[in-house]
Parts: structure tokens; C-alpha cells; sequence
């Protein structure tokens, strides 16, 4: 069980439910092409379709969840995620609250949101709200791997731009960076002979 699902079981990168009563103790899973059965001493107590596709889906029968689950004594909460967004600017503000509104169960977007907030501490925080206003410009729910790579992306343009005595790009939220047109990747017509000719 993942400390973020506390009530789900992970199964080759998906995860299902089971009742919260479960916490902690020992279950199997039978797998079938369709179905993913959670067994807790040999009985069935929980059944879900098979999840397939994407790494990291969940699967939650809402009567799984604990009634008191969003008062748990947990130190993430959606507020928490909201208030180190709105440190880091607005547009991360943004970006984070459709990343916590695009899930069925809040709780299961925690670690999204986690890890779009850990960006502040390993670049810039400047530079994860400029690539936010991107993804909020192009209307893009924002992953990590995302803002990740628009990070890396605005870095190196800004060190260019600076290796060239220019000012740093300004460029608007959404802007698409052609990166490849300095590349030097042409080829000649030899390339592209075939056979003997």
C-alpha cells in the first residue's frame, strides 16, 4: 500500500481499492485479462476491472474510503498544496488547482502535486511559474514531466541567450521554443541514393 492510497493495493503499476479496515494487513491478487480480484485469507473482498494502459491509474469504490477520510491527521491536504502554489506565484497557483481538480478522489493527486511543487526547490521558483503560465496558456493539464522539460527547455535558452550577449527571451505564455532549427541536422543528396546509382 502506497502511503499517498493508504487503502489501495499496487498491482503491476495500477491501483485498486480495498476496504480501509484493510490497512496494513496481508492480501493476494488474482489477475485476469479483465478483472483484478484482491483476496484477504483466501476470500474475495474487493473486484475491479483491470486497469490498463497508462502506469500509475486507480481504481476506487468510494465505499473503500474511511468516513472520517478527509480528516485523517495527514500533513497533505489540498490546502497545503494551494497555499505552497500561491508562494510560488499565481500562474503555479493555477496549474496546481486543475491538477487536484482533475481527479475523482483528491488524495490520489497528491503526489502530482508534490512533485510539480518539488520543481520550486530544484530550479528557480521563477522558473517553474513561467513554465506553468505555459501549460495554463495552452490549456494543458500540467505534469511534472512537463513543466520538467519546459524548465530545462527556458534554461537553456536563457543561457544562450546570455553566451550571446542578448537579452533573455520574453517570450509569451504558450510560445513554442524551436529548439532543433540551430540543430545542424542537413543532409545531402548522397543520403538519400539507393542502391548502385
Amino acid at each position: 500500500m502506497c502511503p499517498s492510497c493508504p487503502f489501495h493495493v499496487t498491482v503491476d503499476y495500477m491501483r485498486y481499492s480495498v476496504d480501509h479496515s484493510l490497512i496494513g494487513e496481508q492480501v493476494d491478487v488474482k489477475l485476469t485479462p479483465g478483472e483484478a480480484s484482491i483476496l484477504h485469507g483466501g476470500r474475495t473482498v474487493a473486484a475491479h476491472p483491470r486497469l490498463l494502459g497508462r502506469k500509475g491509474q486507480y481504481s476506487t469504490n468510494i465505499d473503500h474510503m474511511p468516513e472520517n477520510h478527509a480528516a485523517l491527521d495527514d500533513p497533505w491536504s489540498p490546502d497545503r498544496f494551494r497555499s505552497w502554489a500561491r508562494r510560488v506565484g499565481p500562474e503555479t497557483e493555477a496549474a496546481v488547482g486543475r491538477v487536484l481538480a482533475s481527479r475523482a478522489v483528491v488524495e490520489q493527486s497528491f503526489v502530482s502535486c508534490r512533485n510539480i511543487l518539488g520543481l520550486s526547490k530544484t530550479y528557480a521558483p521563477e522558473l517553474l511559474e513561467r513554465a506553468c503560465a505555459k501549460a495554463n496558456a495552452a490549456s494543458a493539464l500540467p505534469s511534472y514531466t512537463s513543466l520538467k522539460n519546459a524548465i530545462l527547455a527556458m534554461r537553456a535558452a536563457d543561457a544562450q541567450a546570455r553566451a550571446n550577449n542578448r537579452p533573455l527571451a520574453q517570450t509569451a505564455p504558450g510560445d513554442l521554443v524551436d529548439r532543433a532549427k540551430s540543430a545542424g541536422r542537413l543532409r545531402g543528396a548522397e543520403a538519400y541514393r539507393r542502391g548502385g546509382e
